[in-house]
Parts: structure tokens; C-alpha cells; sequence
């Protein structure tokens, strides 16, 4: 894609050199792995597509804010159990939970 500075484009529609000829709006593809969705941008003539892994993204981060949030009462319990040294930490415990994650990501 050409950037033009000066108006000397000769292929930029209304250029001071092709006053007679208006060019077509280029195409181009950016992921060739995918589908995509194209939307042509009439001013300036370019095209721009959107994965579908563009569109997954919108459901991932649609479903990130409808997820609960933060439970400051818990988070402040926690930290005071753990400044005062009555939080116990269970180590079978973490290794267990550490074991069920290997398993499900594996």
C-alpha cells in the first residue's frame, strides 16, 4: 500500500495525474487460513477482513464482563489470615489440585 505525501500518486483516485481515470478500490487479504468477512471501505479504496479468530475474540471478551467479579470481603479475609499466620496452606492439597490440571490440559 502506497502512502500518498504529495499528491505524485498516480494510482490515488483524484490525483493531480489521473484527473480523467478514477481507479477501482484495491483488494487485498490479509489470512488466507481462515474464513473471512471483507468490508470495503469506499473512501480510500482498501479492503479489510476479519478472521474468524477476529470474531472469537468478540465471544471470548463478551463472555469475560459477564463474568462475576472480584469478592472484596474474601480477598480481605484472606489477607488478613495470611498477615496474621492463621491461613494454613494444605500441601496434598495444592499437589492434588496440581495433578487434576496436568490431567485436563493434558
Amino acid at each position: 500500500m502506497a502512502i500518498d505525501i504529495n499528491g505524485l500518486n498516480p494510482n490515488q483516485p483524484g490525483s493531480s495525474r489521473n484527473k480523467g481515470v478514477e481507479a477501482p478500490p484495491a483488494r487485498q487479504k490479509l489470512d488466507t487460513s481462515t474464513e473471512k468477512t471483507e468490508v470495503l471501505v469506499e473512501k480510500r479504496g482498501e479492503t479489510v477482513s476479519f478472521s474468524g479468530k477476529a470474531k472469537d475474540f468478540q465471544q471470548i471478551e463478551a463472555g469475560l464482563k459477564d463474568l462475576p467479579g472480584i469478592d472484596e470481603d474474601k480477598v480481605a479475609k484472606i489477607r488478613a489470615a495470611l498477615e496474621d499466620g492463621s491461613y494454613e496452606i494444605s500441601a496434598d492439597r495444592v499437589a492434588q489440585k496440581m495433578l487434576d490440571m496436568e490431567k485436563d490440559i493434558f
